[in-house]
């Protein structure tokens, strides 16, 4: 528990993302991020298989390295909105943020998909933005689906720190 005091932002993030230890910390996130989704999705099967693939198979035509950009941009965001959970969980003294998240991943993808519906406003490729729309509505519980695999990726990144 050597983070107290930190922000979640801060340890994933770097709290200056100018140096370089900061950019290297961030493109790592941001790789292993998309190789999580990318692995996520390649690995769910039925029709919301189907649409998951389909959507982002759709999404990468109209622009091919929208996951690396997207997750550049999200996860910042991302770690903001999971920071009243990163502090629950600090103060409960316990062990394994990624159990915490896991315990709470309905609060967790509820904050998160906040975030990329605040971001998806903006968005001025009317491709992605009918991508975003038509996933949208499963998009929680594909998202608490995922959480695990998330949440490990961010216990470790914190472990790191």
């Amino acid at each position: 528990m050597q983070n107290i005091g930190r922000t979640l932002a801060d340890i994933l993030w770097g709290a200056d993302p100018e140096q370089t230890d900061s950019r290297q910390r961030q493109e790592v996130l941001v790789t292993d991020s998309v190789s999580l989704i990318e692995q996520y999705v390649a690995k769910r099967g039925g029709i919301k298989g189907i649409g998951l693939k389909t959507g982002l198979a759709m999404a990468r035509a109209a622009k091919p390295d929208l996951l690396p950009k997207a997750m550049q941009r999200l996860l910042p965001e991302f770690a903001k909105a999971l920071e009243p959970l990163f502090q629950a969980w600090q103060s409960t003294g316990r062990p394994g943020f990624d159990r915490y998240l896991g315990e709470h991943a309905s609060d967790a993808a509820a904050a998160m998909l906040s975030v990329a519906d605040q971001l998806v406003t903006k968005v001025q490729n009317p491709v992605l933005k009918s991508v975003y729309t038509r996933l949208r509505g499963g998009a929680e519980a594909e998202l608490q689906a995922f959480m695990p695999g998330f949440a490990g990726l961010l216990q470790k990144k914190i472990a790191q720190a």
